[in-house]
């Protein structure tokens, strides 16, 4: 699976904007009937109705009709070309859900170009990531040496404040506190997922990527436990100054599951099944939780070791040496 930036919203977007164009062509006629009354009414507000009003008042006010100003036939056709024009923008204008999917689309496009810069500094990126066990996707999933993080990615006018000592999200005076738990949502799907695929010590993070929208120098950058970040602060979200967190090796595995769509179903049972020489584990489950054993060495002082791939809700290590036996 190696889909654009922003693929789902635009087809969403082409979606609507062909259902659009199809619903005018079956009511063109209607279109044109609008548009050529409203330009009758333009023209005969400027063009007649005065007139013919000096001449309903003349038998009451005796010689007002040849008070009657001329007014410029130019002014009536414009002002009816002029409300012609605005009542078929009106009729065949995009929707706001066309208008709302195309700017999701185009707020995806750019944060996913921003994230495809980063990848010669050890980044794999993937994006328009089918949610795991649903229909709806994730814009973005990010594998570093400093973890997986989910980014959902929105392009919403207005200012954004984070209130209530960091529990609710807002934006342009509206509450989108519903974002954080959408977010905390995609990472615990994630989560899940490694885990199921013996890759659940590898750390996951929601992030929340805001574009064109005006965030404070000085505004909290996190919600709920969720990151809240700009199009420009995100690359420095992404590649913190604190040491690597997760081996070269495990960013190789979980961009492979990852772009595989999850495994596909196979690749879950297969992790799972691997013999212990494919595993390179003494055994294929966990004393202790029955999770697979996977070769591990500590960073400090390059000693192998077995670890439980259900850390860190299990910690069981086994030396290598023990495997012998």
């Amino acid at each position: 699976m190696n889909r654009p930036a922003g693929a789902s919203a635009r087809a969403e977007h082409e979606r609507l904007r062909r259902l659009r164009l199809s619903r005018l062509r079956e009511r063109c006629w209607a279109v044109m009937a609008a548009a050529a009354i409203a330009f009758g009414c333009g023209y005969f507000v400027v063009a007649v109705l005065p007139g013919a009003a000096f001449a309903v008042f003349e038998p009451i006010v005796p010689g007002i009709a040849e008070k009657d100003p001329q007014v410029p036939a130019g002014l009536g056709v414009s002002l009816g070309l002029l409300l012609a024009f605005t009542s078929t923008w009106s009729l065949t204008r995009p929707q706001m859900g066309e208008s709302a999917w195309k700017k999701g689309a185009m707020g995806e496009e750019l944060v996913g170009r921003r994230l495809d810069s980063l990848r010669s500094q050890g980044v794999a990126v993937v994006h328009d990531v089918p949610f795991p066990g649903s229909r709806a996707n994730i814009d973005h999933v990010v594998v570093s040496p400093h973890g997986v993080f989910t980014i959902e990615t929105k392009a919403y006018r207005g200012r954004l404040e984070v209130r209530n000592r960091g529990t609710q999200l807002w934006v342009a005076g509206r509450d989108r506190s519903n974002l954080l738990a959408q977010a905390l949502r995609q990472a615990e799907a994630v989560r899940d997922a490694l885990s199921r695929a013996g890759l659940g010590h590898v750390p996951v993070a929601p992030i929340l990527c805001f574009v064109g929208t005006q965030v404070s120098p000085f505004a909290r950058r996190n919600a709920g436990g969720v990151e809240l970040t700009t199009l420009r602060r995100l690359p420095q979200l992404i590649l913190s100054s604190a040491g690597p967190s997760v081996e070269p090796g495990d960013i190789e595995s979980v961009a492979r599951f990852v772009a595989s769509g999850w495994g596909g179903g196979a690749l879950l049972e297969n992790q799972s099944s691997r013999s212990a020489e494919e595993l390179g584990s003494p055994g294929v489950a966990c004393r202790r939780c029955g999770k697979a054993m996977v070769e591990r060495t500590r960073r400090k002082d390059g000693v192998a070791f077995y670890g439980c791939s259900g850390f860190p809700a299990c910690r069981y290590t086994q030396p290598v040496e023990a495997s012998s036996d």
